[in-house]
């Protein structure tokens, strides 16, 4: 699955004293990226997604250091309803909600098609059961009620549906964004900014932050045998024979 993630995104600064203190590394790319090394699936439908609500949170995560995926029905370019044009890395039939830290499913009229969905209802579930962070916004908060995932629950959702959500014993909450647990929904377009944040906050909130890699160590490579330099053998030099003295007369 890492193959399918490109980098990504967000969450707000988070707050301090004014007192200065020496930071490490480490804790200076957590605040700047607190979503490092995080992976964020996003669902949606086949066509006529809602726009806004994929785009701005994909970019808000992606700012902030996550991983972002999409999956769907089709691997085939899916178009939005305002004309953005996407393609989707993976079908729901792939999907392991074990292998990421959230996924979200994305409103838009054609997220009906997951209303009565067997494995979208699976791919909820089992997001839940895993302890990892769901998120729906728009339309889609009616895939986590039909999958019972939000029976006494506080959540939002585009208001249309407001009543199928209270009818699967969801507490219908007019908000921008909520969060019940692991559990974030969003109102619809208008809110898919403070929907991202909600999201990003929950996934630092619950989700250990990931092992930093270690750096590769390069091992020395040991030096090649030089062979001993032997002492060139000397040739001995007869000693030159002093020539004879004459004595003066």
């Amino acid at each position: 699955m890492r193959k399918l993630f490109a980098h990504a995104m967000i969450v707000t600064a988070l707050g301090g004293s004014n007192v200065c203190r020496a930071q490490s590394p480490q804790s200076t790319a957590a605040r700047e990226l607190p979503l490092a090394g995080r992976k964020v699936l996003m669902i949606v439908p086949s066509r006529d997604f809602r726009d806004e609500e994929l785009k701005i949170p994909h970019q808000y995560f992606r700012k902030y250091g996550a991983k972002v995926a999409l999956a769907s029905s089709t691997k085939k370019p899916v178009k939005g309803m305002l004309g953005m044009v996407v393609r989707p890395s993976m079908l729901l039939n792939e999907v392991d909600p074990k292998s990421v830290d959230c996924v979200i499913f994305v409103g838009g009229k054609g997220v009906q098609e997951y209303f009565e969905s067997r494995l979208a209802e699976a791919i909820a579930k089992k997001t839940v059961a895993e302890g990892k962070v769901l998120g729906a916004i728009c339309l889609a908060p009616v895939i986590l009620a039909n999958a019972g995932l939000l029976e006494g629950k506080q959540a939002t959702s585009f208001p249309s549906v407001a009543s199928s959500v209270r009818n699967m014993g969801g507490k219908w909450v007019k908000q921008p964004a909520v969060r019940d647990g692991l559990i974030v929904t969003g109102a619809g377009p208008e809110a898919a900014l403070p929907f991202a944040r909600l999201v990003a906050r929950t996934i630092v909130a619950t989700a250990p932050a990931p092992e930093p890699e270690e750096p590769a160590i390069e091992r020395p490579v040991p030096p090649r045998p030089v062979a001993p330099l032997l002492p060139r053998p000397v040739t001995p030099v007869a000693p030159t024979p002093a020539a004879p003295v004459t004595p003066a007369e």
